[in-house]
């Protein structure tokens, strides 16, 4: 059988080039190439000025260098003839401390002065925490200084062997304090402590210890003001670094009671307690040697705190009576 032809022509061949493409505007017409290139140098303005910043901030000490130095070389030089101290503790305008103590080299030009090592030899004063110097044109020098506050006095051995008191700051600082009003001086409490440590420098080591004593102050103050006021001595002898050990504690010398032994792991507990009991102690039993607040219900000893009475004074000694016999020797 034959086959029919088809009516339907061949297909023509047709190239990819022939095939319609779509151009965005944006880049075929002229407005488009323009904001193409807008973009383009946007970024590179964003780039170099990145670059710029970048070196800026590398060149900032050497340039600020630079301009003090020719600043300074602008303005004659003149001797240091002021020197202002401003300080929150007993150095403020302390002048005849800073002479005596620190001074200031002879001939000394405020050009050429080196502040940064002032700064440093004020550091080294454990009284002083932080320190600023300052040029004042023409002739000043500005010192500022913050003092750490003590809260107790601690008796110890000085460098030369000989007795020497030292200031124990928050910060468990212990430091040689300067010019303190006696009362002042007077109202701080005694602290001991088991052990200390030299810094190879005429110094001690901070003693992280301290911090307890302090914080039993601050309970006592808060608590119990009158007591507190009659600390005399905080004993830390008996601390051994862990406050939850029922071997640590506290001792305490007051005006009130002789003797407080208080646990190192409960203040507020303690003296609570003793707060609410003092008064009728006192007056039931009379002044007061011991008061043993170790003792306390939930401490390791489970009992009531013990008192021990401050025993009476002992009747004054009677003369023997003597026979004439022996008199009559006695004359002999």
């Amino acid at each position: 059988m034959a086959k029919k032809k088809s009516n339907i022509p061949a297909p023509t061949p047709v190239s990819w080039r022939d095939i319609p493409r779509e151009i965005p505007d944006h880049v075929a017409t002229p407005a488009g190439r323009v904001r193409q290139l807008k973009g383009f140098f946007k970024i590179y303005a964003v780039v170099c000025g990145a670059v710029l910043c970048v070196l800026l901030v590398l060149a900032a000490p050497r340039l600020s260098r630079e301009f003090q130095a020719a600043l300074a070389a602008r303005i004659p030089d003149s001797p240091v003839n002021h020197v202002e101290i401003h300080s929150n503790g007993p150095l403020n305008r302390n002048i005849g401390w800073f002479n005596s103590h620190v001074g200031l080299p002879a001939n000394s030009t405020l050009q050429r002065f080196d502040h940064v090592a002032l700064r440093n030899v004020l550091l080294g004063f454990g009284q002083i925490e932080s320190a600023v110097v300052e040029k004042k044109v023409p002739d000043r020098l500005v010192i500022t200084l913050t003092e750490r506050t003590p809260f107790a006095r601690l008796a110890v051995n000085g460098p030369d062997g000989l007795p020497s008191i030292r200031m124990c700051a928050t910060d468990g600082i212990l430091y040689e304090g300067y010019d303190y009003a006696p009362s002042f001086f007077s109202s701080l409490p005694w602290v001991t402590l088991r052990s200390l440590q030299r810094d190879g420098q005429g110094g001690f080591k901070p003693a992280p210890e301290i911090t307890l004593a302090l914080e039993l102050l601050t309970v006592a103050r808060r608590q119990f003001p009158e007591l507190a006021a009659s600390f005399k001595t905080v004993d830390l002898t008996h601390y051994y670094g862990d406050r939850n050990d029922p071997a640590s504690w506290v001792t305490v010398n007051s005006t009130m009671v002789t003797r407080i032994l208080i646990p190192s792991n409960g203040f507020d507990k303690s003296l609570n307690r003793l707060r609410s009991d003092l008064a009728r102690l006192r007056r039931d039993v009379g002044p007061l040697a011991e008061v043993d607040l170790r003792r306390l219900p939930g401490s390791p000893f489970q009992s009531e705190y013990t008192i021990v009475p401050v025993p009476p004074p002992a009747p004054p000694a009677v003369p023997a009576k003597t026979s004439r016999a022996t008199a009559s020797l006695r004359r002999l």
